[in-house]
């Protein structure tokens, strides 16, 4: 029996939903880069063609939710969808002003030179800083970070393109997504998307998870390092 696709309508509304972002790509990695994939069903049944039980997802994890795999726990339908939903959160209410939609390296807007200090510019650059350091400083105190800090954070530091070079924008965006990545992993162990028994998958993700906390705890010296070149008068 021939399968019937997804009516053209859906599948507008999934892609102009995603804007072709994996939904797996963002909850893992932050990553906000257009993707080549496909219309995933989030519940495996190919019959339900709701909007709702629908996800965009890259070519390598579309493959993946849909593999059957005996040695190692796959993706669930509850966490897939948990990433499905912070992505549309997120692309309705900050891809249009976030520069993290805009990577340095994948071709995004130039980034200006450095400024002339003035006050001004002075002003704007120091409120950044404590954005960043009040963002590491969230994560060490709770070993993890939420969602609404993760984007609070994106729409916060929004102007850094504009106020700093290059090399700054690219941290922000790689302390954005190890961010993510952390949170990620702590869902994990918290069994979020369902239990991860103990042994040798959950104890890799353990020190994976611990390795990330003490990257983030050099972070505050190097961010105070890195912003001090931009940040001194006279």
């Amino acid at each position: 029996m021939t399968r019937k696709p997804v009516s053209p309508e859906v599948q507008k509304e999934v892609l102009v939903s995603s804007r072709r972002r994996c939904a797996i790509c963002f909850g893992l990695y932050g990553s906000l880069n257009v993707k080549k994939g496909q219309i995933a069903h989030l519940d495996r049944d190919h019959t339900n063609k709701k909007f709702e039980n629908l996800v965009f997802l890259c070519l390598k994890h579309h493959d993946e939710y849909d593999s059957k795999t005996s040695q190692s726990k796959g993706w669930t339908e509850a966490e897939v969808k948990n990433y499905k939903d912070d992505l549309y959160v997120y692309i309705k209410e900050q891809l249009p002003f976030s520069w993290v939609n805009y990577p340095p390296s994948q071709g995004g807007p130039k980034i200006h030179k450095r400024l002339p200090l003035s006050l001004e510019v002075y002003d704007r650059r120091i409120q950044i800083y404590r954005i960043v350091r009040d963002f590491l400083v969230e994560i060490l105190a709770r070993a993890t970070i939420s969602e609404e800090h993760l984007q609070k954070f994106a729409k916060g530091t929004d102007e850094v393109i504009f106020l700093f070079d290059k090399d700054l924008a690219e941290y922000l965006l790689e302390l954005y997504q190890k961010a993510r990545s952390l949170r990620y992993k702590n869902e994990r162990l918290m069994d979020k998307y369902g239990r991860l028994p103990i042994g040798e998958e959950r104890s890799k993700l353990a020190e994976k998870y611990v390795e990330e906390l003490g990257w983030f705890e050099d972070q505050i010296r190097i961010t105070r390092e890195k912003f001090s070149k931009y940040i001194t008068l006279g």
